[in-house]
């Protein structure tokens, strides 16, 4: 009797596992399947979302709730463009160039008001008029008109941070 040859076949074992299948044969690399999953969006993403918005809000409303902008102050009594004026004024820190403004009932004064050092504003609060802040090199003409009923004298003053407080104030006097 002849012998058979004895070559031996590679056996391929597969064990099974509740949730996977793994080939043990070793001339195959085993299959590897990955699932992949999408994460939902991080909650850090909301958070920077509400700062956003927060910080925009702020930049637009900003100028409106300050003491910067007068909104009774009206586009009669505030004349930005280089006009006529009758005189002028030259604001300094705490202190204005020239403290008295003659005038009469029923009149109108234009005054040109330039800032030369640090951030003023020009404001009669008794007629509603506010030139809003200046920035140094800044100037404008102001129109004053004094009503037929007027009193005898008005106060202005730099109310931009309290300049006023610290001496920055003058008297309009009437005849």
């Amino acid at each position: 009797m002849p012998k058979k040859s004895s070559t031996k076949k590679p056996t391929t074992k597969t064990i099974k596992t509740p949730n996977s299948v793994i080939n043990k044969n070793p001339k195959k690399k085993p299959k590897l399947k990955i699932k992949t999953t999408k994460t939902p969006a991080k909650k850090t993403n909301k958070f920077w979302l509400w700062v956003l918005a927060a910080i925009i809000l702020f930049a637009i409303t900003a100028p409106l709730i300050s003491n910067q902008v007068n909104p009774k102050s009206s586009d009669k009594n505030s004349q930005k463009s280089e006009e006529k004026y009758d005189l002028e004024i030259v604001m300094k820190n705490f202190e204005f160039s020239q403290t008295t403004i003659n005038t009469k009932r029923g009149e109108s004064v234009f005054v040109k008001i330039t800032n030369e050092q640090g951030a003023h504003n020009f404001a009669v609060p008794q007629l509603e008029i506010n030139s809003g802040v200046l920035k140094e090199g800044e100037s404008m003409v102001i129109e004053i008109q004094i009503p037929e009923d007027a009193p005898q004298s008005y106060e202005f003053a730099s109310t931009f941070d309290n300049n006023n407080e610290l001496g920055m104030v003058g008297t309009i006097l009437i005849d």
